[in-house]
């Protein structure tokens, strides 16, 4: 990761008749405030959480980074999607938060905030940015990170 971080286009998908840009961005991104609004949107202002408990069902709405990646996926401005990365070497504070102390002994990948809007659900988009998740982990080498991938998802 250079002193910019990460913003890494990974693809375009046609889902529901729009074009649908994937990428993947670092904690210290801009681009992140796209997560953090549509992280509100469905936890906050649709699932009708109050914003604390919000923040506890997301795991945080605003993070400070820790090393960990986000996949986004966006549809010109507005990101519909969103599927979160961390790694026990690089984000020690995520595991905290998870169930990765259940296995102390291997070396574990999480992936949480699997989060996509109203319009984009019952779509492929999903597994679009599970298959981008596991793509760019592979050609970045990041899957010899962990051994094991759990997945953390409300």
């Amino acid at each position: 990761m250079n002193d910019q971080g990460v913003c890494v286009v990974l693809g375009e998908a046609r889902i529901n008749g729009e074009t649908v840009t994937l990428r993947v961005v670092s904690d210290d991104r801009p681009e992140m405030e796209l997560a953090y609004r549509l992280w509100h949107e469905v936890y906050v202002a649709e699932l009708g959480m109050p914003a604390d408990a919000a923040t506890r069902a997301a795991g945080a709405l605003r993070l400070p980074p820790n090393g960990s990646l986000t996949l986004l996926a966006c549809v010109g401005d507005r990101c519909v999607g969103t599927l979160r990365m961390s790694y026990r070497q690089r984000s020690p504070e995520e595991f905290e938060l998870s169930f990765a102390h259940l296995l102390p002994d291997r070396a574990c990948g999480v992936l949480s905030k699997l989060v996509v809007s109203r319009p984009f659900r019952r779509t492929l988009l999903s597994m679009h940015l599970l298959i981008a998740c596991f793509d760019y982990n592979a050609a970045s080498g990041n899957d010899r990170l962990y051994d094991t991938i759990l997945m953390s998802c409300t």
